[in-house]
């Protein structure tokens, strides 16, 4: 079965990277910032991440990332190949 790269993008994805998880499908990211000097560093999550699944198309991996996302907060980029 071929697998595909999904790229997502969104404020708040801990929800996302939860609920993708939840439903089996691996994430990479979110990307985190440091702001701040040492003493007063503040961490942010970043608005990208990459999930990697396996389906028969990329129309159903789109779809899969869809479906298994909380809500409609997140844009959800076209599926690629992943390793090509």
């Amino acid at each position: 079965m071929p697998r595909f790269k999904v790229e997502i993008h969104g404020e708040g994805l801990e929800r996302a990277l939860a609920a993708l998880n939840g439903a089996d499908i691996p994430t990479i990211g979110p990307t985190f910032t440091w702001f701040g000097d040492q003493r007063f560093q503040q961490v942010r999550v970043g608005d990208r991440m990459l999930a990697v699944l396996d389906a028969d198309s990329a129309e159903e991996a789109e779809a899969r990332m869809k479906d298994n996302l909380p809500d409609d907060d997140y844009d959800v980029g076209a599926a690629e190949p992943w390793g090509d």
